[in-house]
């Protein structure tokens, strides 16, 4: 039996003595509570949850660098490696919640690792959105996905970098801009265009010139909401795309603070003292101080808050039956604002948890309004941890309100979640607690110098051991980066996301404050408000007794699964099932069962890869069947409340110089290679779409996206290529689709689908089938013809009765299928061509190794200095790395995070120093 499997039996051990000391009633009156002990623990095995993090070797990229990455998938219970998953999946989502990046990595024991090219093909600078999750986590809350925030950068000297102010006035707001380029100096005397933008719809449009000093300033109209508003500028010189610049309107932070409250159990209870938690947020997404008052509705001070940490603070209230209590802070402009806390309830039961610093046992009080107390009906009082029950008891409720004594020893440490519940199993107060058992890996690295020499030899001797000093054999990832061309990261561990963050609902801001060393008694209060503030994941009591059986499966591996059916939809067993692949070449080939169902496996489809699959009879002939491939619907995930921030706006003196330092080495880097920046040429090569039944002759079309276009997509259905690639394509009177004011003609391989229509269906309606039906693996190419300047006019003679007056207002969209077969008919009989989600196929991170002192050489200007992601220490608890630094002096911060891949967790967050 393993450690952690043996501290799991020892907390079920110490729970039946927690039982024998609390429960003291019958067997029967026992009874209850161990089926519903029996019954939490049930649902945690079944439903096995699973936890994802990944550490990434740094938050902030420049266009074309690799982003390297590290996953950790564990089991929610017991946080060792998981046992459920070989598979996961990450997207990479752009500002507009666009899926650019969509693939899959294979699952070793518990533990991923990769690396994306930001490549300026596909990415543009801007924030992006990291999203990790496997199917099996695709059953669950979707908090439980894995969701990292990363900046891609430009960092050519002539972009722009802009400081922005909003203050309101009467008619109002004043924006006063400053512009500089990415070495700070003013972007004077320049024309601009100015937009202010709702969403996508221009509201107001100007042209300005910035002054000698690189200001702007100017007024838009009063809206009730600017949340959505964006100012939009650009140079009113044609540039390129890059130069366009989106400005989310940031109000005085305290008039935009959003003010919640949270109180202790959920509740206000009327003469019940309360302990309210806080949480004040900035229109910017971040945790702002506040002080305040409590007032009653008779404007009678009642109360007195202030935020302790990043906008959290708790006070203490016994509300009045049929009060409406009423929070004011004060604003920055000498104004009040007002919030409303929760309704006082008449009658109710309160659940307060009392964990005093550097206790070794929690307080459980419990008060009920007079109405309740000293009733006959019993109550459960339960706690879990990680889905597992540590504690439960049956009570009643009486008017002496005995405090309850727990040993903190029978929780392992994480979040724990005590929940009060009525006879039926409802829940009616709970309230979260952390349990810090100090039980975590310590993680150590000694280097070779205290500070070393440019280009030097580094030697980092890791050592890793339990709270008793002794060895422990852990996997760890280890980033290095250069302070002087990165921000460093400090936003959490893998520690501080599997014990807190993972379990907490939102944005934890700053989650690796609370881990950062031994625990103190400030933070101890701190991480207490803060768990009550935030919300919490809840436990699902409502499915406790009825599990339901999970939609989304666990994959151990990839799998290609498929079916043959005939016209009549009837499965074709005993067929001959080929699958090719032309890069890497290979075939394969099994024989369908009697369902007609075929399993590929043991199969990793690098980036861009595509199968051609053929069913054959017994004569070696084509099937005439049709094959299904089975695939995961890629999920839509909620999108996020905070306002993204773009990269280059209102920046701190860290940040700038860090732009600066990056700018001034692109620079020199552009001088020392002879590079001069030229007007930009488009040139355009006609495209030409295989087997298209274009009118105007190969490759004459207005817009085309062929078959290496496609190729290069996600899979996407036909409507969702034409709505995010054709431009000005919108819906008319909600039966017609445009492109801008010309009506829309649907064509599949000749047959013009909107014209050739079933009575009583709009064009629309007909063209949604087809936009529906098809995906990109089904077509060869997409092309548009536009009239009256475009190539509309052989398709107008062909398609329409009066081709003069149809000229002006006509539009045509030629797919061409790869069937070829017109409407409907996908692929030939019997094949089918299957583009899976790439595989992330891991490459090694590319680390200079210097010999000996060369007169000349390239410079080494690496941002990420080290990365490597498989640290495995010996039975020791020991590793060695050695990299080599580059050429600028300063400090490289390294962070360095893992486990022990059984529920204890090291971070290492340090300084090397480099002259």
């Amino acid at each position: 039996m393993g450690g952690n499997a043996i501290k799991l039996f020892a907390i079920r051990v110490l729970l039946l003595t927690t039982f024998l000391v609390f429960i003291c009633h019958t067997l029967f009156a026992q009874l209850p509570v161990k089926n519903l002990v029996a019954a939490i623990d049930s649902s945690t095995t079944n439903s096995a949850l699973e936890k994802l993090y990944i550490q990434t070797d740094r938050a902030t990229y420049a266009l074309g660098d690799t982003l390297w990455f590290k996953a950790y998938v564990l089991n929610a219970d017991d946080l060792a490696g998981s046992r459920k998953s070989g598979l996961m999946y990450i997207q990479i989502l752009d500002e507009n919640k666009k899926v650019v990046r969509l693939e899959m990595v294979t699952i070793h024991t518990g533990s991923a690792w990769g690396n994306i090219a930001l490549s300026d093909k596909v990415y543009r600078p801007g924030n992006y959105t990291l999203k990790a999750y496997t199917n099996w986590m695709l059953n669950y809350d979707e908090h439980y996905v894995f969701s990292k925030v990363f900046t891609i950068t430009d960092n050519s000297p002539e972009n722009w970098l802009i400081n922005a102010g909003f203050h309101p006035i009467i008619s109002g707001i004043n924006v006063d801009l400053g512009l500089t380029d990415l070495l700070q100096k003013p972007v004077g005397l320049k024309d601009v265009d100015v937009a202010l933008l709702q969403d996508k719809r221009v509201l107001k449009k100007d042209k300005l010139t910035t002054g000698l000093d690189g200001k702007l300033d100017f007024d838009i109209p009063k809206s009730t909401n600017t949340r959505d508003m964006k100012i939009k500028i650009n140079s009113a010189v044609a540039q390129k795309a890059t130069t366009s610049y989106l400005i989310p309107i940031i109000l005085n932070p305290d008039e935009s603070t959003d003010l919640q409250f949270m109180p202790e159990g959920g509740i206000l209870i009327a003469g019940l003292d309360s302990k309210i938690a806080f949480k004040a947020i900035a229109e910017d997404g971040k945790g702002t101080n506040v002080s305040g008052y409590i007032y009653d509705s008779q404007h009678n001070q009642v109360a007195k808050f202030e935020a302790a940490h990043l906008g959290v603070g708790i006070f203490h209230l016994t509300p009045k039956d049929g009060e409406a209590y009423t929070a004011e802070i004060i604003t920055g402009e000498g104004t009040s604002k007002s919030y409303q806390l929760p309704k006082v309830s008449k009658t109710g039961v309160l659940l307060n948890v009392t964990d005093h610093f550097d206790s070794d046992s929690l307080t459980i009080t419990i008060n009920a309004t007079k109405d309740i107390a000293g009733l006959p009906a019993s109550y459960y009082l339960v706690a879990e941890s990680r889905g597992l029950s540590c504690y439960g008891q049956l009570l009643k409720i009486n008017e002496q309100n005995t405090p309850i004594k727990i040993s903190k020893a029978i929780f392992p440490t994480g979040i724990a979640r005590f929940t009060l519940l009525d006879q039926k199993y409802t829940p009616i107060s709970q309230v979260p607690v952390f349990i810090d058992q100090n039980d975590q890996l310590r993680v150590n690295v000694l280097t070779s110098k205290p500070i070393y020499s440019k280009r030097d030899s580094v030697t980092l001797d890791v050592q890793v051991t339990d709270t008793k000093n002794n060895p422990v054999q852990g996997i760890f990832s280890l980033a290095i980066t250069d302070d002087g061309r990165v921000q460093a990261e400090n936003n959490g561990s893998l520690l501080s996301y599997m014990l807190l963050t993972s379990d907490l609902k939102g944005h934890i801001e700053d989650a690796g404050y609370y881990f950062a060393g031994k625990m103190s008694s400030k933070r101890h209060e701190d991480l207490e408000n803060m768990i009550l503030a935030q919300g919490w994941v809840a436990y699902p009591w409502n499915n406790l007794f009825s599990q339901k059986q999970p939609t989304h499966k666990a994959e151990k591996s990839f799998i290609i699964n498929g079916q043959v059916t005939n016209v009549f939809n009837k499965p074709m067993a005993g067929l001959t099932i080929d699958l090719l692949s032309r890069k890497p070449f290979f075939v394969k080939s099994i024989i369908t069962n009697k369902q007609g169902t075929f399993s590929f496996i043991d199969i990793f489809p690098p980036d861009t890869a595509s199968y051609f699959i053929e069913a054959k009879n017994k004569r070696d002939l084509p099937a005439n069947g049709g094959i299904k491939i089975a695939e995961n619907p890629v999920p839509v995930f909620s999108p996020s409340a905070e306002i993204s921030i773009p990269p280059y706006l209102n920046l701190d003196s860290s940040h700038l110089k860090v732009i600066h330092n990056l700018a001034t080495y692109k620079l020199e880097q552009d001088k020392l290679n002879g590079f001069k920046q030229l007007k930009e040429v488009n040139i355009s090569a006609r495209k030409v779409i295989k087997n298209s039944h274009n009118l105007n002759g190969p490759g004459e079309a207005d817009f085309t996206l062929d078959e290496a276009d496609l190729e290069k997509q996600p899979k996407l259905t036909l409507g969702q290529l034409v709505k995010e690639h054709v431009k000005g394509l919108n819906v008319w009177g909600g039966g017609l689709y445009r492109i801008w004011s010309e009506r829309l003609h649907l064509i599949i391989d000749g047959t013009d689908v909107t014209v050739n229509r079933p009575e009583g269906f709009t064009p629309k309606q007909i063209a949604d089938q087809y936009f529906d039906y098809y995906t990109s693996e089904d077509l060869l190419g997409i092309e548009v013809m536009r009239g009256p300047t475009g190539k509309s006019m052989n398709y107008v003679h062909e398609y329409e009765k009066d081709p003069m007056l149809a000229f002006y207002n006509e539009s045509f969209l030629e797919v061409t299928t790869r069937a070829g077969k017109g409407p409907f008919y996908i692929v030939t009989p019997g094949t089918y061509l299957y583009k899976p989600i790439p595989f992330d196929v891991p490459k090694t991170f590319y680390s200079p190794k210097y010999t000996f002192k060369e007169s000349v050489h390239t410079p080494d200007e690496r941002t990420t200095i080290f990365w490597e992601p498989n640290i495995i220490t010996d039975s020791k608890g020991k590793a060695t790395v050695r990299f080599y630094a580059a050429d600028a002096a300063g400090t490289y911060t390294l962070i360095m995070d893992g486990s022990d891949m059984g529920g204890h967790f090291g971070a290492l967050r340090s300084k090397l120093y480099i002259k």
